[in-house]
């Protein structure tokens, strides 16, 4: 195999200042995992972006500060002069800030985050910036390997890098054996995700009764699938009908008992959110327990892909964070690094997705891939053509994003959401709302897509229309069960200004 390029970006400064006397040991270990990258054909490059020296050896300028546009330029910069197989950000969001995109599904109430905390713009050449727009084009295979938030936890730190020290590919076999939870309310759309991934869902666990307390066994398989609730700075998933439902998952549960290679991935709200165990949660309590992805980590899993904050799917049908979790997986099992199984779970669903709605857009912002990009977890078939193979499939998925960002449409929110006058467009809105048990008086928001020159003038399903495609959206709220905030339904009406393409119901995870 020819030797490939890796290059792990941090900042020394925030590194020194938390782990403090005990640094060098942290460099120690990421000597340590630059050795053995060695063995993998792997040619490993440390790049402390705030240090002088380490920063010019690399071939970029210093950064003088630690901050979203900062690090954006420092990887587009290392990207441009090296066009590494592979980028590991080094640290959790207190050494090396995630990007902050604006939500473009934001109202305020229902869906109350206004930034998307995302490494996205991190896989793509566009230059710094906070709308997603800009970012439909990922080219690049990144990854995010964090220690913990708020805490120089050093042994954490071991655990995961020896891990991946010690990772050796599998056959596929290894991995289609799988453990899944889904919550009551999505066991619809998870066995269809399940039975694609794996040919069948009999192993599904539904919650309740699935509750935490899995032993070794249970958890022994190497492919792990969630399709839960999540809650903000929270060590459980959730079960049941609604967010504050019974408990399905408990990351202290996992503790001892993760097989080694373990591969995650988790639609649920706040999936890989990386929140500091030492403040208090949404419920005004102290986490006490750090968070489940955390803990997979810690565990000697490889690999976890979730949503960084509030997402989407549907009860019915695999949408939204089922689509991008279910590519990543599949892509796994095809012996794709974790990291190009990101990427092209990535490109997939915004080919497939474009024109964006709102909830989309956030989708493929939100869910990020934590672990070593460059592992591969399932055994890859012979490389007959070396170098040449390597180096034509990297240049493939930089082509790849670069035609996204031509043809992929979004959408931007309009200031008044004005409804047709035509009256077979009105008859047939209030058959939805029937179907769907909307009013038409929730919360309605209105975003135009965005047209590009390159982009097809077909929508998605194949339709043409005459004036814009739009996205009509209502918002309704759910009824609670326990703490925590209170659940939503999204009805997305598509349209154009002579006829309605057709909708769907999202929910909040």
């Amino acid at each position: 195999m020819a030797t490939q390029k890796k290059i792990i970006v941090t900042s020394k400064k925030n590194l020194k200042s938390k782990y403090a006397n005990r640094f060098p040991e942290v460099e120690a270990l990421l000597a340590e995992l630059i050795a053995s990258d060695l063995t993998r054909d792997l040619e490993t490059l440390l790049v402390y972006i705030d240090d002088a020296t380490s920063a010019g050896n690399a071939g970029i300028t210093e950064a003088t500060a630690i901050g979203p546009k900062s690090c954006k330029k420092a990887v587009d910069d290392l990207y441009m002069e090296h066009l590494p197989a592979y980028i590991m950000i080094f640290g959790s969001k207190d050494i090396f800030p995630f990007q902050e995109l604006e939500n473009p599904a934001y109202d305020g109430a229902a869906d109350d985050d206004s930034k998307i905390p995302s490494d996205l713009p991190y896989a793509c050449d566009a230059k710094y910036g906070t709308d997603i727009s800009k970012f439909t084009g990922p080219g690049r295979v990144v990854g995010r390997l964090p220690d913990i938030t708020g805490t120089a936890d050093l042994n954490h730190l071991k655990t995961m890098i020896r891990a991946i020290i010690n990772t050796k590919p599998k056959e596929e076999d290894k991995y289609k054996n799988y453990f899944s939870i889904s919550a009551e309310v999505w066991k619809k759309s998870t066995r269809k995700s399940l039975t694609k991934l794996f040919g069948d869902d009999e192993k599904m666990l539904l919650a309740p009764p699935a509750r935490p307390g899995y032993n070794s066994e249970d958890l022994s398989p190497l492919t792990h699938f969630f399709n839960c609730h999540g809650l903000q700075s929270y060590p459980y998933y959730n079960g049941g009908n609604a967010i504050g439902g019974p408990k399905a998952v408990f990351s202290g549960d996992l503790v001892g008992k993760v097989k080694h290679g373990t591969v995650v991935a988790a639609e649920c709200c706040f999936g890989i959110e990386l929140y500091d165990p030492t403040q208090v949660d949404e419920f005004g309590e102290i986490p006490v327990r750090i968070s489940i992805a955390d803990t997979y980590l810690g565990n000697k899993a490889i690999a976890f892909v979730g949503s960084s904050n509030l997402s989407y799917g549907s009860r019915t049908e695999p949408e939204n964070a089922d689509v991008i979790t279910m590519i990543f997986i599949a892509k796994i099992l095809a012996g794709a690094s974790t990291g190009r199984a990101m990427l092209e779970a990535r490109q997939r669903f915004l080919h497939d997705s474009t024109p964006l709605n709102a909830q989309e857009m956030k989708t493929v912002a939100q869910f990020t891939l934590l672990g070593d990009p460059s592992l591969h977890p399932v055994k890859q078939a012979p490389d007959t053509d070396g170098r040449e193979f390597v180096e034509n499939r990297r240049l493939r998925l930089m082509q790849q994003g670069n035609d996204l960002t031509k043809r992929v449409e979004t959408s931007r929110k309009l200031e008044r959401p004005t409804r047709s006058k035509k009256k077979e467009i009105q008859k047939e809105m209030k058959e939805i709302f029937r179907k769907t048990k909307f009013t038409g008086e929730e919360p309605e928001s209105l975003h135009e897509v965005i047209s590009k020159k390159n982009a097809s003038s077909l929508t998605r399903d194949g339709v043409a229309g005459k004036g814009p495609i739009r996205f009509r959206t209502f918002t309704k709220k759910q009824k609670r069960k326990g703490k925590g905030r209170q659940p939503f339904k999204a009805l997305v009406i598509k349209e154009t200004g002579e006829k309605i393409l057709g909708w769907k119901v999202y929910h909040s995870k």
